[in-house]
């Protein structure tokens, strides 16, 4: 039987994710028509922020309020419905029904803007506590709140460069980055330039390890170090930077057509 309880809404328009994309999908339109009835749907309970700020705001370089980029009241200025804190659990295309874990929304037009999660690579250890990736707002507040002497940072990429940095700013004393190719951000400097970041993450205390491939992350109850190829280092946390990938189950489960890079075919 239906939940009778669980709210119902109709819209013309609805966004599921409340990021870059589904606030720049919703406000757009809202520019196009300014009498469609438009609902953003989000799963963190939080407006929209800047989430390549999250290292500047773990290290304490920006307050909490300077990473976001909307404000309630823009939403309300623009007569943007909202959901914060509210998931998307399957979308039914025929009836243009989706099922949140709170109600049901009626909808003409549909945006999927679904983002992407952060990789954390199967190996042993990777769901000990002390375990973190640097993806939501909600990742920074627990890695703030951790309390470490020592951590290691995998990839180093942009992410796993701040991150490592802003991990040294906030105090933590021994920070290593690993890279298991043979220098770091390969995707987008060559060996010449990556040398010399590799100098300048060495001068702020952080010490860089390439051409070395994490096996395992071991600990009793909880992180307490990191095995590679080459080495064990002690460490009481790890941050997985090694990379992202699409979320698609909710557009795979309604049929909708993948591309080669595994995203939603555009």
């Amino acid at each position: 039987m239906p939940d009778l309880k669980k709210q119902q809404t109709k819209v013309d328009l609805a966004v599921i994710g409340n990021g870059v994309a589904g606030n720049n999908a919703a406000f757009s339109a809202r520019r196009l028509d300014p009498d469609m009835n438009i609902l953003i749907i989000g799963g963190e309970n939080c407006c929209e922020y800047a989430a390549g700020a999250l290292p500047d705001y773990l290290q304490g370089h920006l307050e909490r309020e300077q990473i976001f980029i909307k404000e309630i009241e823009d939403y309300e200025k623009n007569n943007i419905q909202v959901k914060m804190g509210e998931r998307a659990l399957k979308v039914d295309p025929d009836k243009k029904v989706i099922e949140t874990d709170k109600g049901r929304i009626k909808y003409k037009k549909l945006v999927l803007a679904l983002g992407s999660e952060a990789i954390v690579l199967r190996i042993p250890g990777a769901d000990l506590p002390g375990n973190f990736v640097m993806k939501r707002l909600e990742d920074a507040d627990k890695i703030g709140s951790y309390k470490a002497k020592s951590a290691v940072v995998i990839g180093s990429g942009a992410i796993g460069l701040e991150s490592a940095l802003a991990l040294r700013g906030k105090g933590v004393k021994n920070v290593t980055l690993i890279e298991m190719m043979d220098w770091v951000m390969p995707k987008s400097l060559d060996e010449t330039s990556a040398r010399k970041i590799e100098k300048l993450l060495e001068e702020q205390g952080v010490t860089v390890l390439t051409s070395d491939k994490v096996k395992e992350v071991q600990g009793k109850k909880k992180v307490e170090q990191v095995v590679t190829d080459k080495q064990s280092i002690k460490c009481d946390m790890v941050i997985w930077a090694v990379g992202v990938l699409p979320v698609v189950d909710l557009a795979k489960d309604m049929g909708v057509e993948l591309g080669v890079t595994g995203g939603i075919k555009v």
